[in-house]
């Protein structure tokens, strides 16, 4: 959770936002569609964490 605040992804945050402001002229929509791309991505970084960690110990056995 300590790299949710990364720069570059707030940065990269913050076009998504704007192209999708100027896309669909409409806040909410806008809103809407930023929550569920970061749902995505925070079980996308949960997946990846769990297949690392799952990785390194299977390493580690050998």
């Amino acid at each position: 959770m300590k790299d949710f605040l990364n720069w570059k992804r707030l940065l990269l945050l913050a076009f998504v936002a704007a192209g999708l402001y100027i896309l669909t002229k409409n806040e909410w929509i806008t809103l809407g569609i930023l929550f569920v791309l970061l749902v995505i991505d925070h079980f996308l970084a949960k997946y990846d964490e769990r297949q690392r960690k799952q990785y390194e110990k299977d390493e580690e056995e050998e």
